[in-house]
């Protein structure tokens, strides 16, 4: 449990007994000098040790019939039952679906809006005497950052504090009172920070008597719910493409998959937004949690991404909504030298499965420090996050898109996890044994236009293969980082056949189909972009190779054929994608 009490006292004690001893026998008194028998003198020294321990015993009895009473709790402010420490940050829109938060106004509305505040009370204490009254406050950090309700027996009404106090009336402490408290905001710092919000509040009840004197004071702590991540590995409920003119062929082949499995899917009317086809971009689709009755009560929140294209208005539009929650951090500006727009696309950030020191994940993202990288303020409160930061920033500014999703991808395997790595080793030596087999005029990507070209074309472009040797030094280097910081091993990574082109400055984009840029469905199914590599008696290499790496995982491997809608324009499955997943059944107030 999060809550933390402090000592009520309310309660009164007797002072524990004071004990004297007074020697009224004579005999007694002149045996303390000296007692004889007719066998042996006792020495005045044993006399005394024995009067030590016959007056410890009396004390020690006299200290258990009187010691202080144990304390058990709060008397007067308390949880009500069935509610824990945590409490939501109400963004979500189901008081009257009217594209509001419902944090928005100062109601509760209706009883939807009223189970997702946490409640605490004052318990009823009928014999108290007349006059006497009670004092709620909050801690001067958080009077700003929550709202607090009282039952006034029939509604909700919204407390108003006067010079920071809420006073409660006599006939209120007999009757007891009930409150609610919601979030307005995320927790904005790990600590406690001038202008800054831990994310805790402490709320503090004084009881006062008839002349204001104080006769006692209790408070409890309650702390916002976090924000949430879900890696990959976690089923997903729902996946999420846009509709546009040229990717009928990719929304028919996935559909055909989601229903084979059973998956649901939303298709969004890429009218509405421009036909911006980014869906992974636009948008991070995670949770908060509140424990009610010793059980977790999950609301999916979806995070917009600072990226001023058309999709940016997608998950207001249309994701907002009764239990679904929605909120924002960062600025579509460029507000420093080392900020960089592409970089807040949300194919540039993700969480890892439990790791080593992070029980529910620990968020990574791409970029790199002094020359490209995402929204200041978006870092900042994906750091506040207790439960999956410190964040990991990796070096994905070699990178023309410059996104994560290019060349990783956390995949389930069937004692865990493995990382799905792009690997243009890997694709070289496919191509160099075809090669060898004297199979060199194979072609790879037949029927694409000019990115056609046979083994041995590839093999003996210099700059080519010296360009690949370059990204894979790159991947190399990320690998040892994530090894050391994930506290990972080779055997976790899978490495799958990627080659990259410069497609300026020397910047990288994935030639052949990026094949880590999948989707995971479940922990059997995942999605792959159609590869179109060189066939060999009617088998595409690379896929074989893929689907030979990936089935031992226990993985299904669907190629879908994104080639002309995504991976032309620089991205591919994982790109046009999103996916709304199974929360954690892990709580996160036991692991924090």
């Amino acid at each position: 449990m999060l809550l933390e009490q402090e000592p009520a006292v309310f309660h009164s004690e007797r002072p524990m007994s004071l004990f004297t001893f007074e020697l009224k026998n004579q005999r007694l008194r002149d045996n303390l000098i000296t007692k004889k028998t007719d066998k042996e003198e006792i020495s005045m020294k044993k006399i005394l040790i024995l009067l030590l321990v016959i007056l410890l015993v009396l004390v020690s009895s006299a200290g258990c019939k009187h010691k202080r009473k144990k304390h058990t709790g709060n008397q007067y402010l308390q949880l009500a039952t069935g509610n824990a420490s945590g409490t939501f940050y109400n963004n979500n829109d189901d008081d009257d679906n009217n594209d509001a938060l419902d944090n928005a106004d100062t109601t509760i509305n209706g009883a939807s809006d009223e189970t997702d505040l946490s409640e605490f009370q004052i318990a009823a204490h009928t014999k108290m005497a007349d006059g006497w009254t009670g004092e709620l406050s909050l801690d001067a950090d958080s009077s700003s950052k929550v709202r607090l309700f009282y039952h006034n027996g029939t509604n909700w009404s919204v407390i108003t504090f006067s010079g920071g106090v809420y006073t409660i009336t006599t006939a209120q402490l007999k009757a007891g009172v009930r409150f609610k408290i919601e979030a307005l905001t995320y927790q904005e710092a790990k600590t406690a920070t001038p202008g800054q919000w831990c994310g805790k509040v402490e709320i503090q009840f004084v009881l006062k008597d008839n002349s204001g004197k104080i006769r006692g004071t209790e408070k409890i702590q309650m702390r916002v719910s976090p924000y949430i991540m879900l890696p990959n590995t976690q089923p997903a409920q729902t996946v999420y493409f846009v509709s546009t003119s040229d990717n009928s062929t990719f929304r028919t082949q996935l559909k055909s998959v989601l229903n084979s499995l059973g998956i649901s899917y939303v298709e969004i009317d890429g009218s509405k937004y421009s036909y911006d086809r980014w869906c992974q971009d636009s948008h991070e689709i995670g949770y908060s949690s509140v424990e009610r009755n010793g059980a977790q009560v999950a609301m999916p929140v979806v995070l917009r991404a600072p990226r001023n294209r058309p999709l940016i208005n997608y998950p207001f539009n249309e994701l907002l909504g009764p239990d679904f929650g929605y909120t924002a951090y960062g600025t579509t500006s460029i507000d420093t030298t080392d900020e960089d727009a592409s970089m807040n696309s949300f194919g540039n950030l993700d969480v890892t499965p439990p790791v080593s020191d992070y029980p529910l994940g620990r968020i990574y993202y791409g970029g790199k420090e002094g020359f490209r990288r995402i929204d200041g303020y978006l870092r900042a409160f994906l750091n506040t996050q207790v439960t999956q930061a410190d964040c990991l920033e990796v070096d994905s500014s070699w990178l023309a898109v410059g996104h994560i999703d290019e060349f990783m991808m956390f995949i389930p395997d069937k004692t865990g996890f493995k990382i799905a790595y792009a690997s243009p080793r890997l694709a070289k030596s496919i191509l160099q044994e075809l090669k060898d087999a004297g199979k060199g005029n194979l072609v790879i990507h037949q029927g694409k236009g000019s990115y056609e070209r046979t083994v041995n074309d590839v093999l003996n472009d210099a700059d080519f293969t010296a360009y690949n040797d370059y990204c894979q030094a790159k991947l190399d280097t990320i690998r040892t980082q994530l090894k050391s910081q994930l506290k990972l091993s080779d055997k976790h990574f899978v490495e799958l056949p990627v080659l990259y082109e410069d497609y300026s400055g020397g910047y990288a984009v994935a030639w052949t189909a990026g094949a880590a840029n999948l989707l995971v469905l479940n922990n059997q199914n995942v999605v792959v972009p159609k590869q179109f590599g060189p066939q060999d008696g009617g088998v595409d290499k690379f896929e074989e190779c893929i689907t030979n790496r990936l089935q031992p995982l226990g993985l299904n491997v669907h190629y879908v054929d994104c080639w002309d809608s995504y991976h032309i324009f620089m991205g591919e499955i994982h790109c046009g994608t999103n996916a709304k997943r199974q929360p954690f059944s892990t709580f996160w107030w036991k692991v924090r």
